[in-house]
C-alpha cells in the first residue's frame, strides 16, 4: 500500500514527458504566428481583451501543471469554464446572425451570418488558442475526457485559422493582417493542422495507469 502510494505520488509529480513538451512548444508557436498574422495588431484585438484573455490563460497552463492531479473540481470548473465560454460567444454569434435577419428582411442573410459568425469565429479563435497550452497540460496527465477536450479545441482552432487568414482576408474583405504573407498563412494553418494529429497520439499521457480517470 505504502509502495502504491509512493508510485501515484511520483507521478503526480512527474514533469511532463518529451512528447507533451513538443506539444507545448507547438502550442505556443501557434499563439506567436497568430499575434503575428493579426492577433497582435491593435486595430483588430484590442490591447485590452488581449490581456484579459492571454493573462488568465497562461497563467492557468502554469496551474494546470501542478494542480490537475490534485483536485477535482479544480479540473472539473476549467473544462466547464474553457469550453463554456466559446460556446457561449458561438451562441451569441449565431443569434445575432438570426435576430438581424429576422428584424432586417431587408437584409442579407448571407451578409448578417458572415459578419456576426465572423466576430463569434474570431473571439472563440482567442480563447482557445490561448487555452491551448493548458489544455495540454492538463491531457498529459493521461484522462480521456481531456485527451478529448484538447483534441476538440484543436480541431477547432484548425477551422478558424483557415476561415480567418484565407475566407475572412480573401474573400470577405474585412481583415487586413498585419502581415500578408501567403506563405506565412499556410504554415499558420498547417502547424494548427499537424498540431491536431498529434493530439491523437497515445505517447501524449504521461500517466499509464489512467488514475485521474479512476478519480473522475
Amino acid at each position: 500500500m505504502a509502495e502504491e502510494k509512493f508510485r501515484r505520488e511520483r507521478r503526480d509529480r512527474a514533469p511532463m514527458h518529451t512528447y507533451g513538451r513538443v506539444m507545448m512548444v507547438m502550442s505556443i508557436v501557434q499563439i506567436a504566428l497568430g499575434m503575428l498574422l493579426y492577433i497582435g495588431n491593435p486595430e483588430v484585438i484590442s490591447r485590452v481583451l488581449l490581456f484579459c484573455v492571454a493573462v488568465p490563460a497562461l497563467a492557468l497552463a502554469v496551474l494546470a501543471a501542478f494542480m490537475w492531479p490534485n483536485s477535482l473540481a479544480f479540473r472539473n470548473t476549467v473544462r466547464v469554464v474553457l469550453f463554456g465560454v466559446p460556446l457561449l460567444v458561438m451562441g451569441a454569434g449565431v443569434f445575432s446572425a438570426i435576430s438581424a435577419s429576422v428584424y432586417n428582411p431587408d437584409s442579407s442573410p448571407l451578409y448578417n451570418w458572415e459578419m456576426y459568425g465572423s466576430i463569434a469565429v474570431q473571439f472563440t479563435q482567442l480563447i482557445f488558442v490561448f487555452a491551448l497550452p493548458a489544455l495540454v497540460s492538463a491531457a498529459s496527465f493521461g484522462a480521456g475526457i481531456d485527451r478529448v477536450l484538447l483534441t476538440v479545441a484543436a480541431v477547432i482552432v484548425t477551422a478558424c485559422n483557415a476561415f480567418i487568414v484565407f475566407y475572412m482576408t480573401d474573400v470577405m474583405g474585412v481583415l487586413d493582417l498585419t502581415v500578408d504573407h501567403l506563405v506565412i498563412r499556410i504554415v499558420y494553418v498547417a502547424v494548427a493542422l499537424v498540431f491536431a494529429g498529434m493530439t491523437l497520439v497515445p505517447a501524449l499521457g504521461n500517466d499509464p495507469d489512467h488514475t485521474i480517470c479512476k478519480k473522475d
